[in-house]
């Protein structure tokens, strides 16, 4: 997975109308939690951090330069507005080396378009807690629904493993995280039905009468 350095900005004033000025600036604010270690506030460029994000997504891996040094971080959780869509501010974890973490990772549904219409896809879990070592972290999992049979599912274990060396995935292998099945059809009631209908409906009337 590639590494992109971030140049860091540190900064002292929080709360909202600081995170506002920071925005105003055409920057992002975020924070980095340091494991035992006070976490640092920091403001980042708009353009190539909403870039990184679109590549990367919530689990991309990077480096920012801070105060003149590099840091390894993962992206642990954003904030985006509502109506436009834009960062409003991040959340980060740092990367030790040689130092495993716990972290859920995004998973990568792929396949769902050769799955017809006729059939309902349930996806139980939208990413997948692991224990990894920082250089073995990837940007998500993929799931290839692409072999799921009606009536089945995708569990922990149809995960291919020979992708994802030094990830240890936390859950039971029998774990679901999809399954297909088929759609509920709805059928219009026929003539007959509706004079039924009609009929039963208007003779409640008249016992009411």
């Amino acid at each position: 997975m590639a590494k992109e350095v971030m140049k860091a900005f540190g900064r002292e004033e929080l709360g909202t109308s600081s995170a506002k000025k920071v925005r105003a600036k055409g920057m992002v604010p975020a924070v980095v939690y340091i494991p035992g270690e006070e976490s640092k506030n920091i403001a980042l460029e708009a353009g190539p951090i909403a870039k990184f994000v679109a590549h990367h997504g919530a689990g991309g891996k990077a480096i920012l330069e801070i105060d003149g040094q590099e840091e390894m971080v993962i992206i642990k959780n954003l904030q985006r507005a509502v109506v436009k869509d834009d960062i409003l501010h991040i959340e980060f974890l740092q990367l030790k080396s040689g130092e495993k973490i716990t972290f859920a990772l995004p998973i990568h549904f792929i396949g769902e378009e050769s799955i017809s219409r006729d059939f309902v896809l349930q996806k139980a879990v939208h990413e997948l807690e692991v224990e990894v070592l920082p250089k073995d972290l990837v940007d998500n999992i993929e799931v290839d629904l692409t072999e799921l049979k009606i009536g089945t599912a995708f569990t922990i274990a149809d995960i291919d493993k020979s992708k994802y060396e030094g990830i240890e995935f936390i859950g039971e292998d029998d774990m679901v995280i999809a399954s297909l099945s088929e759609a509920t059809k709805f059928e219009e009631p026929s003539d007959e039905d509706e004079e039924a209908i009609v009929y039963e409906s208007a003779e409640e009337t008249s016992e009411e009468e």
